[in-house]
């Protein structure tokens, strides 16, 4: 990966700045995953139905839904005990 040279801060001694720079390049390659499609989940008796867009969305058990447009980056937590629904309500 090609990094940008650091814009100086006043105050801030180049050095410092770079040595921040690399800290944090290695926590996000330690924390982030490449893999493509491997952020979602749809959980057991869940439903999804005329859907536009599902993306990196983890859907737990017992979740119900139906004609969302666009669901990104999501996360539903739900249980077949307490359950949720998206979408048509009632």
């Amino acid at each position: 990966m090609e990094c940008f040279p650091p814009m100086p801060i006043s105050g801030a001694p180049t050095g410092m700045i770079i040595e921040l720079m690399n800290i944090f390049e290695d926590v996000d390659e330690q924390t982030c995953d490449t893999r493509r499609g491997y952020y979602g989940f749809v959980g057991q008796q869940s439903v999804i139905k005329s859907c536009d867009t599902v993306k990196d969305v983890w859907v737990g058990e017992g979740t119900y839904i139906k004609g969302a447009n666009k669901l990104k980056n999501l996360r539903l937590r739900s249980t077949l005990a307490e359950t949720i629904q998206v979408g048509e309500g009632r």
